[in-house]
């Protein structure tokens, strides 16, 4: 039995016990006891998962592992929707509560919560999402989803740290979102282009998708002791769901900068994130060019279970090294052309809020040049630390 399947009996029986979802919210820490509002910090923010189960918060608490060994000076901050019996799983996954707070957590009050810390080095969403209307925290109408739009985010400019930067884990917030507010915070901010799902270790060595058939049948996956081991990684083929059929996108996450043309300050936030991803090679400050580049070659590379297009993959950037060449794609699907500032794309919703008629597709010939123009990118910032 996977953890998804673990996790959703664990939610049924504390159900029938009576501790149902509430409208509430959650702030806890894996490296503090107190909050300190003017600490460098790292925000964990999880949204309500309904049928994932606690998938969300474990992706984020296995990365709050990582970036306490790589940062340990950083305030690990998480803010969770009380939702799924959120304060079974801070237990399980060792995360102190700290607050409580019994308001439901929207868009705004996100907002507001947010920008109470004054020197945020990074803010990492592990939520539901869409292209349209953004990230969702928790079950409540109206004014739950936090996007662009939501009233004050502007405020939050002023909190950033130097090198900080914004990641959209959640499925097509690279799409309309990302590139927004990094106009609005002058920083990067990294989303995906297509949908996304959680990736786990598997006893062979490599990271697959949890979900039966996309991993391989023999071998099960590695034994973590409880530990908190998941990471999310976009679908290597174009958005098809709820919010609609979508006919182009990337296989990666992608960073997009609209900071004032300030290409060394994106380029080392971009360097600085990898040291929060899991991968089999935990980075720190000390980590040799080489140890990153294969972290940076995970990150970006697709995989799966039926053939060898990860592999595939990783020699096309050892190569391009060398020879410099940018055209590739391993993507199953139209790859959209992009540069730091933007991708290139045409986006129509119709309906009501969009939801099931949303529509992205291609615009411009195709370069393919985008995944390796990101890995450069990675390169360059990590000589810039």
């Amino acid at each position: 039995m996977n953890k998804l399947l673990l996790n959703m009996v664990l939610i049924a029986t504390l159900s029938i016990l009576g501790q149902s979802p509430a409208l509430a919210y959650l702030v806890g820490s894996t490296n503090v006891d107190r909050i300190d509002y003017n600490a460098n910090t790292h925000l964990l923010l999880i949204g309500d998962a309904g049928e994932l189960g606690s998938q969300f918060l474990e992706a984020a608490a296995s990365k709050a592992g990582r970036i306490n060994k790589a940062f340990p000076n950083r305030q690990i901050i998480f803010i969770q929707s009380d939702e799924e019996n959120a304060k079974y799983f801070f237990r399980l996954f060792k995360i102190k509560l700290l607050k409580e707070y019994s308001a439901s957590l929207n868009g705004k009050r996100l907002v507001k919560r947010l920008d109470t810390f004054k020197k945020i080095d990074a803010i990492e969403m592990f939520t539901h999402s869409n292209a349209h209307t953004g990230a969702r925290f928790d079950r409540s109408r109206g004014k739950a989803r936090f996007n662009s739009k939501t009233r004050g985010v502007e405020n939050l400019t002023d909190n950033f740290t130097k090198d900080a930067y914004v990641t959209l884990n959640g499925c097509s917030m690279g799409f309309n979102q990302a590139a927004k507010l990094s106009s609005i915070w002058k920083i990067p901010v990294r989303g995906a282009f297509s949908s996304t799902d959680f990736q786990q270790l598997h006893a062979n060595g490599n990271w697959y998708f949890n979900n039966p058939g996309q991993y391989p049948a023999d071998g099960g996956w590695r034994n973590t002791r409880r530990k908190a081991m998941l990471r999310m990684k976009p679908d290597n083929m174009p958005y098809t769901g709820s919010w609609g059929t979508f006919s182009a996108g990337l296989p990666f996450f992608k960073f997009l900068c609209n900071n004032n043309g300030d290409t060394s300050r994106c380029k080392r936030a971009m360097a600085l994130s990898m040291f929060g991803f899991m991968s089999n090679v935990p980075l720190t400050l000390n980590s040799s060019f080489e140890e990153y580049k294969q972290v940076v070659r995970d990150f970006l590379c697709p995989i799966s279970a039926h053939n060898d297009i990860n592999s595939k993959c990783i020699q096309e950037l050892i190569d391009a090294e060398t020879t410099g060449n940018e055209v590739y794609s391993p993507f199953n699907g139209k790859m959209l052309n992009c540069n730091m500032n933007k991708c290139q794309y045409h986006y129509k919703c119709s309906g009501f809020l969009g939801r099931g008629k949303c529509q992205v597709s291609q615009t411009g010939n195709a370069d393919n040049k985008a995944l390796i123009q990101e890995y450069f990118r990675y390169l360059q910032g990590f000589e810039l630390l």
